[in-house]
């Protein structure tokens, strides 16, 4: 989807102060377009997006610029995207909010720009090396970057301790012992082979 090189880099600018924390308690230091501009946002609706979309829309005092965000749950959210993307033309929408697994899609498909050259542009300006690289790599495809990280998912990490208990199991500290425990057959004639495997990682995996 082309856009304006003046919209494009407006939108990367507010992207990009969320994601560093520039526009703050409903203020917004984006400068005025020359021209009138609206940037539309799509995304699905949970706290931090809520406060994200508070903070763009703050963005609509700043003259000649107009704000429009959408929070849906997140089934209508990629439903609502696709449909706006695969049709071809311009987007209606100047962000989208989407997990790693969309970036790889909307990227495959070629509907997306990337970004790379932006990111480069402003990468000292705003600091971006303090976004992990892990981080960007979820917003990358095929060496080029589509999206900015903002948000990060924790898990947390919780086992039975009355099983282990019971099975004379040791409490794991990483993901390798998760795997040994597994492989160890301390099970082996108590439980088979799916229920070893249920027991371990989907206690370890769920929040």
């Amino acid at each position: 989807m082309k856009e304006s090189i003046h919209r494009r880099i407006l939108t990367i600018i507010l992207v990009i102060g969320l994601s560093l924390g520039m526009a703050v308690a409903q203020t917004c230091n984006i400068e005025a377009p020359a021209e009138d501009t609206s940037v539309n946002m799509i995304g699905w609706a949970f706290p931090i997006t809520e406060f994200y979309a508070d903070e763009l829309e703050a963005c609509s005092d700043v003259d000649n610029l107009d704000i429009n965000t959408q929070l849906l749950d997140s089934g209508s959210t990629r439903e609502q995207v696709r449909l706006a993307l695969s049709g071809g033309g311009d987007s209606p929408y100047g962000i989208l909010h989407g997990a790693n697994g969309d970036i790889i899609e909307w990227a495959s498909q070629g509907w997306v720009q990337p970004i790379t050259d932006l990111v480069e542009k402003y990468r000292e300006q705003y600091n971006l090396d303090d976004i992990a690289d892990t981080a960007w790599a979820g917003g990358s495809y095929e060496g080029e970057i589509y999206g900015i990280p903002i948000v990060a998912n924790t898990h947390h990490i919780m086992y039975r301790m009355d099983l282990f208990e019971e099975y004379g199991l040791t409490p794991p500290e990483t993901y390798d012992d998760v795997i040994a425990t597994i492989v160890s057959r301390n099970f082996e004639g108590v439980l088979d082979e799916v229920e070893e495997i249920k027991l371990i990682l989907v206690n370890y995996s769920r929040h």
